[in-house]
């Protein structure tokens, strides 16, 4: 048969399988829409401060609130808080309970033992403490007393001071008039 110049044919289709469609080019995240989203978020957190009187505090105060009162809601708020170590000494007891800043009520995620251990320790009235969350709503306090060892004049005030020279807050001189007497700047350490 005489071919044909000039004239071009197509091959022949194959049966079977259709060929694979062109995967579509790979989308990328547009900047500009992304900072358009953070933008308008923004505005929205600014716009729900300013309907509730002007300040950004008062929209984290809600929130924390909102997290208390979920977290009491599920069970998680602190029941008992339990003071060990001190024996018999009632007043001790109540002033590290007043310094841990926790009470019964509070949200057992806010009680951080870091922060109620320092608490406690500042108080002058224990020499260690160990805080312990125990889930989910008790709060054990384990403090090791403050021995009162001297009783130190600062030049302005007759102070009761332990083994360590940490002036021991809450406690009057004049109930350890039994203990050593000392004065000058340098005498606790």
């Amino acid at each position: 048969m005489p071919q044909v110049k000039g004239r071009k044919t197509a091959p022949p289709a194959k049966r079977g399988k259709k060929a694979p469609e062109p995967e579509p080019p790979p989308r990328q995240a547009d900047a500009m829409s992304i900072v358009t989203g953070l933008v308008m978020v923004l505005a929205v957190i600014v716009a729900g401060a300013a309907l509730l009187g002007g300040s950004m505090s008062k929209v984290g105060d809600g929130v924390g609130n909102a997290f208390d009162s979920a977290a009491v809601g599920l069970g998680f708020a602190v029941q008992d808080v339990q003071i060990t170590g001190l024996g018999d000494d009632v007043r001790r007891a109540s002033l590290v309970q007043q310094m841990s800043g926790v009470a019964p009520g509070d949200n057992m995620f806010r009680a951080d033992p870091h922060t109620i251990r320092r608490r406690i320790l500042s108080s002058g009235q224990v020499t260690s403490a160990q805080v312990y969350r125990l889930w989910p709503n008790q709060i054990l306090i384990h403090a090791s007393p403050a021995r009162a060892a001297a009783v130190w004049h600062d030049g302005e005030a007759w102070r009761v001071i332990d083994g360590t020279g940490q002036i021991m807050e809450g406690l009057a001189a004049q109930d350890y008039a039994d203990l050593i007497r000392l004065s000058g700047a340098e005498a606790p350490a």
